[in-house]
């Protein structure tokens, strides 16, 4: 073989690697990942709500906070697409609560965002009144049905200003995931935060799945 067909084989291959390389590189950079830890919680206000689940994969809640009135304007569409975000980007991204004997908690806790010589300074702060809930229990984040509607009240906890969020399995057993001993069961949610502070009001949403395995600890 002579130099030349050496050195066209060597070209050819080379034509053709560089493409499969790079749209290996393209599906890398434009397939879903998680959200990134600054985009998790956002408010479009100065108040922003803090939730505290111990989740054993680290993930932390995909928070989303707005005015009582601006989040009230919002069509379906729109609380649709604000659902399908504090969902994450990818399924697994929301933050899986453990249950025990069907019961688990979450804490929460509010903050002012103030900016002072173009630093973001926060301070915690507490509401007028005990936030209300409104939890939209489904069998999975991306079911199709209609929601079990539980409204409540956080709970207070002995820290001023900081509030425990109670949550319960919603469905009976055949109407979730669950193992094929019923090992473990899941189940998933939206929960809606309301309260007022400094007499205007507020709504925070973020969703959470749940895991419970039986008989352990």
């Amino acid at each position: 073989m002579d130099r030349k067909t050496i050195k066209r084989k060597i070209i050819l291959t080379i034509l053709i690697i560089i493409p499969f390389i790079l749209a290996k590189l393209v599906h890398i950079n434009w397939s879903p990942k998680p959200l990134p830890e600054e985009k998790r919680n956002i408010s479009t206000t100065n108040i922003r709500m803090l939730v505290d689940i111990t989740d054993r994969a680290s993930r932390s809640p995909i928070v989303r906070t707005y005015t009582k009135e601006e989040f009230e304007k919002f069509d379906e569409k729109q609380l649709r697409r604000i659902m399908n975000l504090v969902s994450g980007n990818v399924e697994g991204d929301a933050p899986t609560l453990r249950m025990e004997d069907e019961i688990g908690r979450i804490e929460i806790s509010f903050e002012m965002i103030e900016k002072n010589d173009g630093f973001t300074v926060t301070g915690k702060i507490v509401p007028d009144d005990i936030p209300s809930i409104r939890i939209l229990a489904l069998s999975t984040l991306y079911s199709k049905e209609e929601p079990k509607i539980i409204n409540g009240k956080l709970i207070e906890n002995e820290t001023q200003g900081k509030y425990l969020c109670e949550i319960n399995r919603y469905f009976d057993i055949d109407e979730i995931y669950h193992s094929d001993n019923d090992d473990f069961t899941m189940e998933s949610m939206f929960i809606e935060v309301s309260y007022e502070i400094n007499n205007k009001a507020y709504v925070s949403i973020f969703a959470i799945n749940t895991l419970e395995y039986k008989d352990r600890k």
